[in-house]
């Protein structure tokens, strides 16, 4: 399980998940959150807001009341990858 609820998340830069990165999960939650300014980079770079890597088919991703703008992706999804 991975958690993250009531923070500002700004201004970061990762491979992938530039904001947030959960990797090999079965059940995510974000809630409450402001994620801005964030990049991922690389030639398969994605998420640059957001990336989540399920390791099950029925895997859970709970996400609401968040705020993703401003975001930049080298590669695929620019807010949120999924």
């Amino acid at each position: 399980m991975f958690a993250n609820a009531n923070n500002t998340i700004t201004r970061n830069t990762a491979y992938w998940g530039g904001g947030v990165g959960a990797f090999e999960s079965d059940y995510i939650t974000l809630s409450n959150n402001t994620i801005t300014e964030n990049t991922s980079i690389g030639i398969n770079g994605g998420g640059g807001g957001v990336y989540l890597m399920f390791v099950v088919n029925d895997a859970v991703a709970d996400i609401n009341n968040n705020i993703i703008w401003n975001i930049t992706a080298t590669n695929t999804a620019n807010d949120l990858y999924i």
